[in-house]
């Protein structure tokens, strides 16, 4: 007679398999505990450090902006941002005409700030406020980059260091193409980071056509700034070796624009003749001239670039934007006069994001600190160049002299050069003058020589000086008609 099998017996005949062991043990409870937890601190940790990535930016950002819009319309225009507020006002169709006689190389951006006049006007604070949003947005992308290419720690810390240097705020207060070379060289030099990248699918060229693009703006708005393909070269190089030959198409590409408009502005060439050739002791004294001849903040500056300069991949990529484009620059300058610290502005984002990477290597809090002590440092210079002659000019002081006490007859002194050198001088008599800020219609941006002025060269001589130099002059002498 057979038996019903048991509940725990198979049905079928055969030997019976074993059951799962139930996971109830301590140690294996543990081993558990201990993986979620550890799962849930690295959650934690990674939110922190998305959340810092985003403060990096936008905190750069915002005291970039704040420090760029402190007294923005307080000093007053000198006579290169005169030429800006000149072409800012003149018809569209009298434009390429104007171009044709002088500053060809500057067209694009003057037309630029033509269509922004168009909308806001052309007062202090509208002609100069695109140069506020260009620098508020490098500030931004000096963070990501330093972000992207080390970790969030060097990206705040190197945004903030580039908003509270001085020299940015200084040309975010100018109405010239300079803030808008920094912020195209820092979004340019990111984009390629992301073009190189292993997680571009793309095709090797079509995947830097938004690169070609930026270096194309890049070069309308500045064409030295092109110079910055040097450091890009060794960036590439060092990124994706494989990717140089896609680079070199794409770069030529994009610097063909502003190549073109250089060909074309030769023969105005003698519009920098004023800029001397390059020296030995020019390439000695540039990093503290390219930081406002400020010696404190040079030296700080240089001294955390040397500590953040390293073997490895951010170090050799940001000290490649810093010195490469210089010294290929240096090289041109033996022969063309280009050596002006002006035309290298584009590298000061370099400079900072050495110093997040020297910075980034300590404690966040100290790393603020020594922002912070930088930023110090700095504050005498940030009030003075927010003074009325704080762009070296004073021209609104002299126009409201003049429009007080010019009697019919006056004229004063000015020159092309220094009457020193050139023996050059001539008389101008400003006639029409504009009440509402003080600024000429007829604007004749020279510098007085008050001793010529005192010998009775001009009748009348109103005594008025445009601004203030070491050697007693203020600058060269240009003259703008509307």
């Amino acid at each position: 007679m057979s038996r019903r099998p048991s509940s725990t017996e198979s049905p079928i005949a055969g030997p019976t398999l074993p059951q799962p062991r139930r996971l109830t043990s301590a140690p294996t409870t543990q081993r558990l505990r201990k993986a979620v937890d550890g799962s849930s601190v690295g959650a934690n940790v990674h939110a922190k450090t998305r959340a810092l990535g985003r403060l990096a930016w936008i905190g750069s950002a915002v005291v970039m902006f704040v420090l760029a819009t402190a007294r923005l319309s307080w000093p007053a225009m000198w006579q290169d941002e005169l030429a800006t507020w000149g072409m800012a006002g003149v018809s569209w169709d009298a434009m390429p005409a104007l171009l044709n006689q002088a500053d060809l190389v500057l067209g694009p951006y003057y037309y630029v700030i033509r269509a922004w006049a168009e909308v806001f006007g052309t007062s202090d604070l509208a002609l100069r406020m695109p140069s506020v949003l260009a620098m508020t947005a490098a500030a931004a992308g000096v963070a990501v980059l330093g972000t992207r290419l080390a970790n969030p720690r060097v990206g705040f810390t190197a945004g903030l260091l580039f908003a509270v240097l001085p020299v940015t705020s200084r040309y975010a207060h100018e109405a010239r193409p300079y803030a808008l070379a920094i912020c195209l060289a820092v979004f340019a030099t990111l984009v390629l980071v992301e073009s190189c990248s292993g997680r571009q699918r793309r095709a090797r060229v079509a995947r830097f056509a938004p690169y070609a693009l930026l270096v194309a703006l890049l070069g309308l708005v500045h064409a030295v700034a092109l110079s910055l393909l040097v450091a890009h070269l060794a960036m590439v190089w060092v990124l994706q070796r494989r990717l140089v030959p896609a680079w070199m198409v794409a770069a030529a590409v994009g610097a063909a624009p502003g190549a073109t408009l250089l060909y074309l502005g030769h023969r105005q060439r003698s519009q920098i003749a004023w800029i001397e050739l390059a020296r030995w002791d020019d390439l000695l004294a540039y990093p503290g001239m390219l930081f406002g001849g400020l010696a404190l903040i040079g030296a700080a500056m240089v001294a955390l670039a040397l500590l953040g300069t390293s073997a490895r991949q951010p170090g050799v990529l940001f000290t490649a934007w810093a010195t490469l484009p210089v010294l290929a620059i240096f090289a041109v300058a033996w022969f063309t006069p280009l050596w002006t610290t002006r035309y290298l502005l584009f590298t000061v984002p370099a400079w900072a994001l050495l110093g997040g990477l020297a910075l980034g290597r300590t404690h966040l809090a100290r790393a603020v600190l020594a922002v912070a002590v930088i930023a110090a440092i700095g504050i005498p210079a940030q009030v003075e160049q927010r003074d009325t002659d704080g762009h070296s000019q004073a021209t609104r002081d002299v126009a409201a002299i003049i429009d007080r006490a010019a009697q019919p007859g006056d004229g004063w002194c000015s020159a092309l050069a220094n009457p020193a050198r050139t023996g050059s001088a001539g008389i101008s008599s400003p006639t029409t003058w504009r009440r509402s800020d003080a600024r000429p219609t007829c604007w004749c941006s020279a510098h007085l020589e008050a001793a010529m002025c005192s010998r009775g060269s001009v009748p009348n001589p109103v005594p008025a000086w445009l601004g203030r130099s070491a050697s007693g002059w203020c600058g060269s002498a240009t003259t703008r008609t509307r």
